[in-house]
């Protein structure tokens, strides 16, 4: 794993709420107030949101597949079936 946890919490917390936020609230706040580049500002964080969440979904498959999780979850739901 290439960071620690707590450093993945807080970029998943950016990802996850701060950044689409941010997001929608300029394009609200732009249309409203007439602030420059409405699309292209909102456009850009949405990028670099699905670019962060990419990312941060590799690092939990690779945290996953070190720590054998996604296999004892498979094993478990099998068990079940």
């Amino acid at each position: 794993m290439i960071i620690d946890g707590d450093l993945y919490d807080a970029l998943a917390w950016v990802g996850r709420i701060l950044l689409p936020a941010l997001a929608s609230l300029y394009a609200g706040l732009a249309q409203l107030w007439a602030l420059p580049y409405p699309e292209a500002i909102p456009g850009t964080i949405a990028l670099v949101d699905v670019f962060l969440n990419a990312l941060l979904q590799r690092e939990s498959r690779v945290f996953f597949a070190e720590h054998e999780i996604v296999d004892a979850v498979v094993d478990r739901n099998e068990e079940k079936g």
